[in-house]
């Protein structure tokens, strides 16, 4: 074999031992490699570790935002709903109040609740004496047509009628809170005594200061009052007749 052919295989030689490296010295390689790559860790704070102030601040921030949070919360529990508009109605004898009646004296005052079953303000009211159409009495219209009709009064400052519903006019003691009797119509007479009327008969009622009294039980088909004497207006069955208040 001549000098180029010998230094030809050297170099092969040469480059098969690079080839044939030892897996050690590449794995070092790439992990050195790798090391370069990776980002250095942030030390841990830990709370031991931070300043006193610091401390103190954080504690401060954490307050607040607590105290925040509890009013927030308690503004939200604790929040009132908005009020209903009051329904103000002032009247002869009694002013209606979202929903309540409250009676009024002669003098204006106060003296007395009435809490309404039927909330509608035009369905709850101290009651009106019925007009007596079969009767040829004075009669105050309107220019629409209809009958101006009387507001009942309140009697000894402790009975009243009240109107409360469609049909419904209930007696009603102020003092005792409680209803005394119950009424489809009812119209003036004389004095504390008003005509009644329920399931389509009629009778007579005297008021005092403590009590109701029965002067003609429910039994008439009618009973009326011409408004200028003592005398009644009445029919039973198919007669009509007139009945003197001192007979009754």
């Amino acid at each position: 074999m001549n000098d180029t052919e010998k230094i030809i295989l050297d170099d092969k030689t040469d480059v098969m031992d690079l080839n044939n490296e030892p897996e050690e010295l590449l794995d070092v390689d790439i992990k050195e490699d790798n090391n370069k790559k990776q980002k250095p860790k942030k030390p841990r704070i830990r709370w031991r570790d931070l300043p006193k102030k610091k401390k103190i601040m954080i504690i401060a921030i954490l307050s607040v935002v607590l105290l925040i949070v509890v009013a927030v919360v308690l503004f939200l529990v604790l929040k009132k709903p908005a009020k209903t508009p009051s329904v103000i109605v002032q009247k002869d004898n009694y002013r209606y109040e979202n929903g309540t009646l409250v009676f009024l004296n002669d003098q204006g005052k106060d003296i007395g609740t009435y809490e309404c079953t039927n909330k509608n303000q035009d369905k709850c009211y101290v009651a009106n004496y019925s007009g007596d159409e079969d009767l040829d009495v004075k009669k105050i219209i309107y220019e629409d047509g209809t009958i101006f009709l009387e507001r009942s009064e309140i009697f000894a400052n402790n009975f009243v009628f009240v109107t409360d519903g469609e049909k419904t006019i209930n007696l009603y003691n102020i003092n005792t809170k409680s209803i005394d009797g119950k009424y489809d119509e009812i119209k003036k007479f004389k004095d504390t005594m008003v005509i009644v009327a329920k399931d389509g008969k009629y009778g007579l009622v005297e008021i005092s200061d403590d009590k109701i009294s029965t002067k003609i039980d429910l039994n008439y088909d009618y009973l009326g009052y011409y408004g200028y004497d003592d005398n009644l207006i009445y029919k039973n069955k198919s007669n009509y007749g007139i009945m003197a208040s001192d007979e009754t």
